[in-house]
C-alpha cells in the first residue's frame, strides 16, 4: 500500500511531456538499459534459389553462448563443424565417418545421432529465443 503522500503519475503525461519537448527543440532522447546479444543466422535454398528461401536466427547473450558452444563442442565428438549439408550428403567433415565405421549404414547412425545431440542443446535451453522465416517462389 503506498503511503498517503505518494502521488500517482500518469505515463501517457510522461510520455507527453518528452514528446512536447522533443517537439519545441527537434530533440527526442529517451533512455533505455537494453540487453546486448549475439544471434546466430543462417540461411538455406534450393540450387537456383527459385522455390524456396528459409532463414533462422538464434539469440543469446554472451555468456549463454559460451554455455552452448562448451556443450556443441563436446557432442560434435570429433566432427570439426556441423553443416545440414554435410550431415545429410555425409560429406565434409562427416565424410570421414564412412571410413571409421566402415559402412554408409553405420557412418549413417552416427551422424544422426550427433544431429540428435545437437538439436537436444538447443531444446534444453530456455534462455534463448530464435525465429525463422520460410518463403516459397512457386
Amino acid at each position: 500500500m503506498l503511503p498517503k503522500e505518494a502521488k500517482w503519475i500518469n505515463v501517457l503525461d510522461i510520455a507527453q511531456g518528452i514528446f512536447l519537448y522533443g517537439r519545441r527543440s527537434g530533440l527526442l532522447a529517451i533512455m533505455a538499459s537494453l540487453p546486448i546479444v549475439d544471434s546466430y543466422l543462417d540461411e538455406s535454398a534450393d540450387e537456383k534459389r527459385e522455390h524456396v528461401l528459409c532463414i533462422g536466427s538464434i539469440l543469446a547473450g554472451a555468456p549463454h553462448w559460451t554455455a552452448i558452444q562448451e556443450e556443441w563442442v563436446k557432442r560434435l565428438d570429433g566432427i570439426e563443424y556441423f553443416s545440414t549439408k554435410d550431415w545429410k550428403n555425409l560429406g565434409g567433415p562427416f565424410r570421414k565417418l564412412v571410413r571409421e565405421h566402415g559402412s554408409v549404414a553405420a557412418a549413417r547412425r552416427v551422424a544422426d545421432k550427433i544431429r540428435s545431440n545437437l538439436e537436444d542443446i538447443l531444446l534444453s535451453i530456455d534462455w534463448w529465443s530464435g525465429f525463422g522465416l520460410e518463403r516459397h517462389f512457386i
